[in-house]
């Protein structure tokens, strides 16, 4: 399939069960999973406005996610730029207590690109959330 792919394709199905997995894995903090997930050189601009790379977010994840965190997926929709590049966006309700006590209430809009390797692997590259109301109570 090509760039005239719609959110009922394959590529979206399989986009959407990766974030999904993603997501599941942020309550249990496993970030061996979300790894297998980032492109070495992946970025992400929080819901914050802050800029991170692979590792930092993985610390986040890690270290300062807390316990009861939990992340709805409301909606999503992927579409390809190439053939081996697809741009994911959509909207994810998240909530949780943080290690250092902040409770955090996220009602995101997000933005993805993810690569397509030569295995068909995917790997998402990129990352950008903007918060949708107030992030912390």
């Amino acid at each position: 399939m090509g760039q005239d792919e719609h959110p009922g394709s394959t590529t979206a199905a399989e986009l959407r069960e990766l974030f999904e997995a993603w997501l599941a894995a942020i309550a249990s903090r496993d970030t061996a999973l979300i790894a297998g997930l980032l492109d070495p050189s992946w970025v992400y601009v929080d819901f914050t406005g802050h800029l991170h790379d692979r590792t930092d977010y993985l610390r986040i994840i890690g270290e300062l996610v807390g316990t009861g965190h939990s992340t709805e997926l409301v909606a999503f929709d992927a579409h390809h730029v190439t053939s081996d590049v697809a741009v994911a966006h959509g909207r994810y309700t998240s909530v949780g207590t943080m290690t250092n006590g902040f409770r955090a209430v996220q009602d995101s809009r997000f933005t993805g690109t993810w690569r397509r390797d030569t295995e068909g692997r995917w790997w998402c590259c990129s990352h950008q959330a903007t918060n949708l109301g107030t992030p912390f109570e």
